[in-house]
């Protein structure tokens, strides 16, 4: 008798539109990170919604300017202990063991110094204005010249909240937002996105922080209870390339 083993539940859907944004960003060369106003920054501000955010949309850029002499610091806006409550799973203290993560990448990275605001994880649109105080008292209070923060239509409702505080305050104070894609290669056709996209040439002692960093994201590679698929994915782990839309 042939005994098969349980099929994991997954927790993240798949990838669906790899090769065609493969494809896109094939058509033009990667960008070096000098090559980028943000070179030039003396402080930037990531703002992003859940720890793990920062290092798959922009581990690599981070460690560059980092690397280059910029104060780079980590605004997350949540403490990511909503991962896996849509599939009625329990994981106590996760949102603490996620922000252990947070800090251990971002010292991988290069950072500062990295701030979780606590606000509701997988609800953040139902605290805008919360989340925008969050991202101008850090702006105000640190000197931040630029702000990096995920695209505005990102897949992830969350995600889009982090953005949209990002912009506001960057509107509001008078300090430029740079916009980069997460879930949209996995999840939205690339047809879908109509502002120029720019792939980043990432440097190899870059490359290595990030992967670095997001091997400190265990919570997140590994099952968090037994019947779960891990909450990345390996298309998302694997996913090469970080990418400014604008």
């Amino acid at each position: 008798m042939t005994v098969h083993a349980p099929v994991a539940v997954p927790v993240t859907p798949p990838s669906v539109h790899l090769a065609a944004w493969q494809e896109r960003l094939s058509r033009t060369p990667a960008v070096p990170v000098e090559e980028l106003s943000l070179a030039h920054a003396s402080a930037v501000l990531a703002v992003v919604a859940h720890p793990d955010d920062e290092t798959l949309a922009m581990g690599g850029l981070l460690a560059g300017l980092a690397r280059r002499g910029a104060t780079v610091d980590v605004l997350c806006l949540t403490s990511g202990e909503a991962a896996v409550r849509h599939t009625d799973t329990d994981v106590p203290g996760l949102g603490d063991r996620r922000e252990r993560e947070l800090w251990t990448a971002t010292r991988r990275l290069g950072v500062r110094a990295a701030v979780t605001a606590r606000l509701p994880d997988s609800a953040l649109v139902e605290s805008p204005g919360t989340a925008l105080d969050a991202v101008m008292r850090h702006v105000e209070h640190h000197g931040i010249g630029h702000l990096v923060t995920l695209w505005r239509d990102d897949p992830h409702p969350d995600h889009r909240a982090a953005a949209h505080a990002a912009l506001r305050a960057g509107v509001t104070l008078g300090v430029p937002v740079h916009e980069t894609l997460l879930w949209t290669p996995h999840w939205t056709p690339p047809e879908e996105v109509t502002d120029d996209v720019t792939r980043l040439a990432i440097e190899e002692p870059d490359r290595a922080a990030r992967a670095r960093a997001l091997a400190a994201y265990i919570s997140q590679t590994t099952p968090l209870a037994p019947g779960l698929a891990p909450v990345l994915p390996q298309d998302v782990v694997t996913w090469p390339h970080e990418v400014l839309v604008g």
